[in-house]
């Protein structure tokens, strides 16, 4: 009898666990589904941005302007810039 009232609890505490890594698995999930739109969006909107600076850049070509710096001369500053500024230690 005390066997099966240490089963029945070993059961229920089983059960219980279950019950949450399963809540958890589900929060995660929702957690990552609600991660890859936001990439989707942030792309969608690099893409538009990255257009957008494309047809700036034509346009000051179409003025004359003739010292125009392309769209990947820039990007690659920025992300040396970006690299520099993540290798520094901060204070």
């Amino acid at each position: 009898l005390r066997l099966q009232g240490e089963k029945a609890e070993l059961a229920m505490e089983a059960g219980q666990y279950k019950r949450m890594v399963e809540e958890q698995m589900s929060h995660a999930e929702i957690s990552f589904a609600l991660l890859e739109d936001l990439i989707c969006q942030k792309e969608i909107e690099v893409d538009a941005l990255e257009y957008q600076v494309e047809a700036y850049r034509s346009q000051l070509l179409s003025l004359g302007c003739s010292d125009v710096t392309s769209f990947e001369d820039v990007k690659l500053q920025e992300d040396l810039s970006l690299y520099d500024r993540s290798q520094t230690p901060s204070p």
